[in-house]
């Protein structure tokens, strides 16, 4: 028996990257998937593919910088498939400016996606989680979370943010606690650089329990 079989699975930014791998291979596990982009167009061609290979699966149109289509989204899942029992927090955006190029209004932007989108899923999740006994919320960090770059102030911050969000959390809620690292590998459908979560032994994290793709923070 598939290992996610009759579980729920919703992500965050899953139209492409890591986003869209994490839903394909939970999909593959056979969980029930809700995901949400920006990105209409390949949000409904990355959900027709996965229908075609008979998996059940929610494209939601959001834009995860605002609070409405944040929280509506965990709604929109809950609402398709009754219950919800893992949310990738994974949604980001990038800018490349050093701390004195930056504006009031580009950090606005980031903190809006790339971390208050984490609190405002979470927020809306751990009740319905909790509700039904459990469940997991992995928060997609970044090696950033720990090494700052050149000129990439504002991911930078946030992605360390992220780290202490899912410690924050994780002493209020969580059994078990973590959060998703990553490490720089190759997208083949885009040939960018990306990143793909890995385990600390360096091999791609496979979901293999409620706390997949997480390490120790």
């Amino acid at each position: 028996m598939s290992r996610f079989a009759d579980r729920v699975v919703a992500v965050t930014g899953g139209a492409s990257g890591i986003g869209e791998a994490t839903l394909r291979r939970f999909a593959e596990e056979g969980a029930r998937v809700a995901f949400a982009d920006r990105d209409a167009e390949r949000g409904h061609r990355v959900a027709a593919d996965l229908e075609a290979q008979g998996v059940m699966a929610h494209f939601v149109e959001a834009d995860m910088g605002r609070e409405a289509d944040a929280t509506g989204f965990v709604e929109a899942a809950v609402a398709r498939f009754g219950r919800l029992d893992v949310l990738v927090n994974n949604a980001g955006i990038r800018n490349y400016q050093a701390v004195t190029e930056a504006s009031k209004e580009s950090w606005d932007a980031m903190l809006a996606v790339n971390l208050l989108s984490y609190a405002l899923c979470s927020r809306a999740a751990i009740p319905v989680m909790a509700a039904r006994g459990g469940g997991a919320i992995v928060n997609v960090a970044s090696v950033r979370s720990l090494i700052a770059g050149s000129e990439c102030v504002q991911y930078d911050t946030t992605k360390a943010a992220v780290l202490g969000l899912t410690r924050s959390m994780a002493r209020d809620h969580a059994a078990r606690r973590g959060c998703g690292s990553t490490r720089w590998a190759r997208d083949r459908s885009s040939r960018r650089s990306t990143s793909v979560g890995r385990r600390r032994s360096g091999r791609r994290a496979k979901p293999t329990s409620r706390s997949s793709a997480r390490r120790r923070c």
